[in-house]
């Protein structure tokens, strides 16, 4: 459930890659027009994301290399299961990791509404 969450987020808040995957930016600057932020909050916004992005790439990088080490377990012969279940547990705790630091990066976007922005931007996420 959480890294589905993760997966939707991702592109609708900041456009940056999940996993190494590239994402669309314009879903991000769809929304930024539609709440019609100010030149200062646009770049806090942006200060936002750079940190974000910052703070995440070792996880992401991390995450991606448990997800290799995974494959090549899967592809033994004779799988080692306690290896893997070593990796998945690693694997995890990193998508726990990332979970959070998205928690708090939305915390800080939402940080930077007016409240009436924040009221729309709460209906966009809900589709409304």
């Amino acid at each position: 459930m959480k890294f589905h969450l993760l997966r939707w987020l991702m592109p609708m808040l900041f456009g940056l890659a999940l996993l190494g995957q590239p994402l669309h930016a314009q879903d991000t600057d769809d929304i930024i027009e539609k709440l019609r932020l100010t030149q200062t909050q646009r770049e806090q916004v942006k200060k936002l994301r750079e940190a974000f992005r910052k703070e995440t790439e070792p996880i992401r990088v991390e995450i991606n290399r448990l997800l290799e080490e995974e494959k090549g377990l899967k592809k033994a012969a004779k799988v080692n299961t306690e290896q893997l279940k070593t990796v998945l547990k690693q694997r995890a705790d990193k998508e726990v990791e990332l979970s959070l630091a998205l928690t708090t990066f939305v915390q800080n976007l939402e940080g930077v509404f007016t409240p009436e922005q924040l009221k729309q931007w709460r209906a966009l996420k809900e589709g409304k």
